[in-house]
């Protein structure tokens, strides 16, 4: 039987925040505007919970688009100290295993080699090359891809290596 694969992922300030609550519970937790998203997880790694609190004075937005200026990080930043405290938040990496939600999930493969594998005819021959070796390299990294807003690329450490 293969083992259950874990991920570890560690805080990205200015993304997204990691570490254990209330004991040995695990959270990642983070903006997605306009609200404030934190997911739980127990020690083993399994997702127990989202719980999405609202920020107590939300960014403002122009064209749709949420404006985190210097004001609004500040008000921000009050609302993940008080909540932190609330939670008895320690900043620690954490290892879960792949989950989803509405706004954040886990994937072994990045976009454009998960494309690959399913659509192998939107590349030309030489591209499928590149890709292949490009995979091989990924996989033997034991890099995955974490969306959170955006897709990031994470190492074998938890640590966000590109965006």
């Amino acid at each position: 039987m293969k083992p259950v694969k874990k991920y570890k992922l560690r805080s990205s300030p200015g993304r997204y925040l990691t570490g254990r609550v209330n004991g040995d519970r695990q959270i990642l937790m983070g903006v997605s505007c306009p609200d404030y998203e934190m997911h739980f997880f127990d020690s083993n790694g399994n997702h127990l919970n989202t719980e999405t609190r609202k920020l107590t004075i939300p960014p403002p937005s122009r064209d749709g688009i949420y404006v985190f200026d210097s004001e609004s990080q500040s008000n921000l930043a009050s609302d993940v100290n008080k909540w932190c405290h609330e939670l008895e938040f320690s900043d620690s990496p954490i290892e879960i295993l792949r989950f989803e939600s509405n706004d954040a999930y886990i994937e072994d493969l990045p976009s454009e080699l998960m494309e690959l594998e399913e659509c192998p005819n939107n590349f030309t021959a030489e591209e499928r090359e590149e890709l292949l070796i490009w995979k091989s390299d990924w996989t033997e990294s034991e890099y995955f891809a974490f969306w959170w807003g955006d897709e990031l690329w994470i190492d074998r450490d938890g640590t966000v290596v590109s965006s």
